[in-house]
């Protein structure tokens, strides 16, 4: 099947890299830039040119502040190797993409792959759905979250919940969010302003204010 023979229902797709180099390479994009690409930071430009970003998302360890206290918190990714964490760590599925590959890929580049053959050990839960370890988390399963997206520590923190995000010496994981138009979209003008919109000074404000 050939995009022609698709019937798109939608004007933007935002999505991580992954799924924005497959709708380019399917050949269902439009090459379609901001007028405001040249003042996004020059590493947060994507690779393809009808592809725009949007925002980052942040992950890095989150703890349940009830059961991991200040001195505990993890300084290094090497110390959530610790035994007294075992069967008290969470993390999103890392087979595929997604917040657990973004981190075990990187955390094996820094800390080299035995960093994970050590954490098999320990007994993570795995996750295909941030929700469910959420839910863990701020009831005191889990105590150590080690995928948790800044978004969500912010959102848990805010309904009351004891969630905390930490940043290990080593660094935390990125994933850029980026936002293509669909060629043949129903409604291409307001798919293109919407990508401007949210590039302008104003749209990154509201953006911004979303995510804190």
């Amino acid at each position: 099947m050939c995009s022609s023979d698709l019937n798109f229902v939608v004007d933007v797709a935002i999505s991580g890299p992954d799924t924005q180099a497959s709708l380019i390479e399917a050949k269902v994009t439009d090459d379609f830039s901001s007028q405001f690409i040249d003042k996004v930071v020059p590493e947060l430009k994507p690779q393809y040119a009808s592809s725009n970003p949007r925002a980052v998302n942040i992950y890095s360890v989150a703890v349940n502040t009830t059961l991991v206290t200040p001195d505990q918190e993890p300084k290094s990714w090497n110390d959530v190797l610790d035994p007294r964490w075992r069967g008290k760590l969470a993390m999103d599925d890392p087979r595929g993409s997604g917040p657990g590959g973004t981190i075990l890929s990187g955390v094996e580049q820094v800390l080299g792959q035995e960093w994970s053959a050590k954490l098999s050990p320990q007994k993570v839960f795995f996750a295909t759905q941030a929700g469910p370890i959420w839910t863990g988390l701020v009831r005191g399963e889990y105590a150590i979250f080690l995928s948790g997206q800044h978004t969500d520590v912010i959102a848990q923190k805010q309904q009351g919940a004891p969630v905390k995000q930490v940043r290990p010496a080593e660094g935390v994981g990125l994933t850029p969010i980026a936002q293509s138009l669909i060629k043949g979209a129903p409604h291409p003008n307001a798919g293109k302003l919407w990508i401007d919109w949210s590039l302008s000074e104003k749209g990154q404000q509201v953006l911004d204010r979303k995510s804190t």
